[in-house]
């Protein structure tokens, strides 16, 4: 939640040789306009100040209640274009998803839905995979369909994990 944290965590990261690094935008204030994410995300790029940061961005509206908009990602792509690496796209709501993956796939940033759900979709629209919590619980079938995204049993595999993760959510 502090900024100094952030810096001191991401410094750490990047130095240990972790290949990216999840930023969570500040998630306190409701409210916050582009600008001052946009500064929270330059100042800490700015004071880790290092060309190996891979910073992906943590977009989770349902629980920060402040959104990551393209005009957001689209400004730090122009200022940032080696640090910022992609967003993990956690709103739940493929059309933005995929409006994401429309915009900046072709720029070398990578979007992640945020639930296996969207994981076909996502790859057949060029996203990079999915980043789920219930890849702990269903690694294999979630792996499954990763791996055999253009195979013919891709609909079935994706209908299989989707289902698992409809049990998961009602727990």
């Amino acid at each position: 939640c502090a900024l100094s944290d952030s810096v001191r965590l991401t410094a750490g990261a990047v130095k240990m040789g972790c290949a990216g690094v999840l930023m969570l935008l500040p998630f306190y204030y409701k409210g916050v306009s582009d600008e001052g994410l946009y500064r929270t995300f330059a100042e800490v790029i700015e004071r880790v100040g290092d060309a190996r940061l891979q910073l992906y961005l943590y977009h989770i509206p349902p629980v920060s209640h402040v959104p990551i908009t393209l005009g957001l990602i689209e400004r730090l792509l122009e200022k940032y274009p080696q640090a910022i690496a992609g967003v993990k796209d956690s709103s739940g709501d493929w059309n933005n998803t995929k409006a994401m993956l429309d915009q900046f796939k072709d720029r070398g940033f990578d979007v992640f839905p945020g639930s296996e759900v969207f994981l076909l979709d996502g790859l057949r629209a060029g996203g990079k995979g999915c980043i789920t919590a219930t890849g702990n619980v269903n690694a294999g079938p979630i792996d499954k369909v990763f791996r055999n995204w253009k195979g013919p049993d891709a609909d079935k595999l994706q209908a299989d994990i989707t289902a698992t993760r409809k049990i998961v959510q009602k727990v």
